[in-house]
């Protein structure tokens, strides 16, 4: 189950990279950032 929320996030990041609204540093950002949340069970390690 985790590892599809992952998935449909790092899809859903990747359409915005594709049209331009975010750049890659945020592109990155957000995925270390949900992977590191979706990891901890719920609690953002990043404050």
């Amino acid at each position: 189950m985790k590892q599809s929320n992952i998935e449909n996030y790092t899809t859903k990041a990747k359409e915005l990279l594709k049209h331009k609204i975010i750049t890659k540093e945020e592109y990155d950002q957000r995925i270390k950032d949900y992977t590191d949340y979706t990891n901890s069970e719920g609690k953002y390690a990043r404050k």
